[in-house]
């Protein structure tokens, strides 16, 4: 019987052990399941931010994409500005008081000076009634200031202002030009590798024919930039009182006098390349 009750008693100690060692256990396993589970949804709420960020950051770089598209369409549709060339001349008759050609005449003059110009010509007629015929040329920048300056000089009869733009004929030359130097030095280097007289003949003309043709750019270059940079103003006086027909004689000094300064003009502009 004592035997019996101690099997008994030990029976159910090791029954209560291993019922304590099996919910120790559980606890345990759930244990470790939350927090395999809490590290599952940290996990997925990591890569679910990350995903954001990424997201994020394609949108940023998406937007960036399309800021420097439309800054670069900008940016191509700002040409740069050139510069406007406009040939000025202008025509006006002026009368005066009887006896206030010469006067007149003599301020031009100064006017011209005044606002740095010059007196191309001066033809004076005085047979009948005093009259007189000046050309000046003045800096573009200050033509209009020339002109309401000789207004002033009397009452204005005639007055005829012109401006010629001559900026398309300006690129137009200068791209030519720009061509035609570049086979220019093609040309010159083939001469000094030509190894006979007949290919440095042929290369020779061609050079002379390109040359010529530069000259001719470089001349009418010349001549519009000493158009544009100075307008030509035609000055016409006449005394109060003077005979009609002696218009007829002032507009021809003036036609005389225009071909003449711009006769001379052409050649300086020529004779100095």
């Amino acid at each position: 019987m004592g035997t019996t009750r101690r099997l008994r008693m030990v029976a159910v100690l090791l029954l209560v052990l291993v019922t304590g060692a099996a919910c120790a256990g559980d606890d345990g396993g759930g244990d470790g399941g939350s927090d395999v589970a809490m590290g599952g949804a940290e996990s997925r709420a990591d890569s679910s931010a990350g995903g954001g960020g990424e997201n994020f950051a394609m949108q940023d770089q998406s937007l960036s994409v399309k800021e420097a598209r439309a800054g670069g369409s900008t940016t191509a549709t700002r040409l740069p500005s050139v510069p406007s060339s406009i040939i000025k001349n202008g025509d006006v008759s002026v009368e005066v008081e009887r006896g206030g050609v010469e006067e007149a005449i003599q301020e031009v003059v100064r006017l011209a000076a005044r606002y740095q110009g010059y007196v191309v010509s001066t033809t004076l007629d005085d047979s009948t009634a005093g009259s007189g015929v000046l050309i000046i040329r003045i800096p573009s920048e200050r033509f209009e200031l020339a002109l309401g300056a000789v207004k002033e000089l009397g009452d204005i009869q005639r007055q005829q202002v012109a401006g010629q733009d001559v900026t398309a004929e300006f690129v137009d030359l200068e791209a030519r030009l720009r061509n035609w130097t570049t086979q220019e030095a093609v040309l010159l280097r083939l001469m000094d590798r030509a190894q006979t007289i007949s290919s440095s003949i042929r290369v020779q003309a061609q050079l002379q024919q390109v040359q010529l043709e530069i000259e001719r750019i470089r001349g009418r270059l010349n001549f519009l930039e000493d158009q544009t940079s100075l307008g030509t103003l035609a000055i016409s006086i006449t005394e109060a009182g003077a005979a009609s027909t002696k218009d007829s004689t002032v507009e021809k000094a003036w036609r005389d006098a225009l071909g003449m300064g711009l006769g001379i003009v052409s050649g300086l502009i020529v004779a100095t390349g």
